[in-house]
């Protein structure tokens, strides 16, 4: 089924196109991607971290070190 994802890690989704409205989203302001995924994972557009395989913007941030400013810039 269509649905529209927020890229940002706020995770919000849509039936409809939109912008994403949450405020501390870093997607904030920015058009909803297009998902047709079935099971709630929408893989291919939102992605783990390749340094800690979490979803680090969407948990908060974050926690290795070395990464942080990367993630938070």
């Amino acid at each position: 089924m269509k649905h529209y994802i927020c890229i940002g890690g706020c995770g919000a989704v849509s039936e409809n196109p939109g912008i994403c409205a949450d405020m501390n989203c870093p997607n904030h302001g920015h058009t909803f991607l297009e998902c047709n995924c079935t099971d709630g994972l929408h893989s291919g557009l939102i992605n783990a971290c390749l340094d800690c395989g979490k979803l680090c913007k969407q948990e908060g941030g974050c926690e290795v070190e070395a990464f942080k400013p990367e993630i938070e810039g």
